[in-house]
């Protein structure tokens, strides 16, 4: 299925640059808080902050979240102050976490429906290419009807400190490889990527390695991958997939099936949906046991990891 206009639109321009919100400059558009309807013509290309009066009473077909609280840290587990975080869906409702790290985002809106957000809105932290974004697809009940919603655990935000990182290349240039020097490379061949315009203007892909301790809740923790990559800026697009290979720290044996999971975002197009981490292709181990190979590559960098393949 195709993605909605309004959709590629935020993939290629991103969070701010998109106008997601009503800020100064951007335009005045109001949205029902019941309907999600925009008070002008246009207000629905992009998510728009909305005025919010109790109470709401929504349709039977939409998803009612009334606030959501929870606390952002870095890996280091300091407080990060500052974040932008939304209740993100069919609108985007803003917040913005505090010294503590901690947020509390009035919300009291009716959430439509689309591929990319089957079941309502998700937790979305908006690094802005400063920092991966975060996302986490917590309406995993199907409750159309959330007074609070309360992220128990702290969400852990990497930063792009001692990240890998290289500058992509123009139409023109060769092949680059990002690599971290430990086993992970992706290729990026010229004339493939398309940036958000959220990205810095010095357009570079960085990537860091999430430690098994800061695990993000979209992954299960019944059954982890065996590795897992941020990358930023997010929702960065490739028209070619590109090349990747990820390292073997398991030492699974080679010729070792694996399917490669990836997080959803705007630019997914919902497979998968966001906010949710699922499988988006194979890979193999090598003959040499040193490194695993994704058979298609990536199209979207969000999140990544893989973990063995399990018979059915």
């Amino acid at each position: 299925m195709a993605r909605p206009p309004h959709w590629r639109a935020r993939a290629r321009r991103g969070a701010v640059g998109a106008c997601l919100f009503v800020f100064a400059g951007c335009g005045s558009a109001t949205v029902d808080p019941a309907t999600g309807d925009a008070g002008r013509d246009g207000a629905r290309d992009g998510a728009r902050e909305a005025e919010r009066d109790a109470p709401v009473e929504c349709s039977r077909d939409r998803y009612y979240v009334g606030r959501m609280v929870g606390q952002v840290l870095d890996l280091a587990g300091a407080p990060l102050a500052g974040a932008l975080v939304t209740a993100c869906g069919t609108a985007c409702i803003r917040g913005m976490s505090g010294p503590d790290g901690r947020f509390d985002v009035p919300v009291a809106f009716c959430f439509g429906t689309d591929e990319i957000f089957p079941r309502g809105p998700v937790f979305w932290l908006h690094g802005l290419g400063r920092r991966p974004d975060l996302l986490f697809a917590y309406n995993t009940a199907d409750d159309h009807h959330l007074e609070t919603v309360t992220l128990a655990s702290p969400m852990y935000a990497p930063g792009l400190d001692g990240a890998a990182t290289v500058a992509a290349p123009g139409q023109g240039g060769a092949t680059v490889v990002l690599a971290d020097g430990h086993g992970f490379a992706l290729r990026i061949a010229a004339g493939t990527i398309r940036y958000p315009l959220s990205a810095e203007e010095r357009e570079v892909v960085s990537v860091v390695s999430i430690p098994p301790s800061r695990l993000p809740p979209f992954v299960d923790p019944a059954n982890p991958p065996t590795v897992l990559y941020a990358f930023a800026p997010s929702e960065t697009e490739f028209t070619a997939p590109a090349a990747l290979d990820l390292p073997n720290p398991a030492g699974l044996p080679p010729g070792t099936e694996v399917e490669i999971l990836a997080l959803g975002d705007g630019a997914s197009g919902g497979r998968p949906p966001a906010g949710v981490f699922a499988p988006v292709d194979t890979g193999v181990v090598s003959a040499d046991g040193t490194h695993v190979t994704a058979r298609t590559g990536l199209t979207v960098l969000s999140w990544v990891g893989y973990r063995p393949r399990t018979r059915r």
